[in-house]
């Protein structure tokens, strides 16, 4: 399926710790997450953490950010640390 595919200009992952990432889909409330358990959580993390080495081995424009500590919803400050670094990943400038 993803052989026609054409591959992303950047890659970019928001990662954080396995109880950050539970409040976070408990917030969002919807009915259906409820059932997510903790280990197919950390079999995710994994997952991407993995998926993250073996592209970074071949791409430059690959980003990974910890979200643990950040919250870019409800802190301008985060928001512009995540901006910043995405910027830094494509070339661009906070101004633009």
């Amino acid at each position: 399926l993803t052989e026609d595919l054409i591959s992303p200009d950047f890659i970019i992952f928001l990662d954080a710790d396995l109880e950050i990432l539970k409040e976070r889909i408990a917030k969002r409330e919807r009915s259906f997450e409820n059932q997510i358990e903790d280990d197919y959580l950390l079999k995710l993390k994994k997952d991407y953490a993995d998926y993250y080495d073996s592209l970074s081995q071949t791409h430059n424009n690959i980003l990974w950010i910890d979200t643990t500590h950040i919250d870019f919803i409800k802190n301008p400050g985060d928001y512009d640390y995540i901006l910043a670094r995405i910027n830094e990943l494509i070339g661009g400038t906070i101004n633009e």
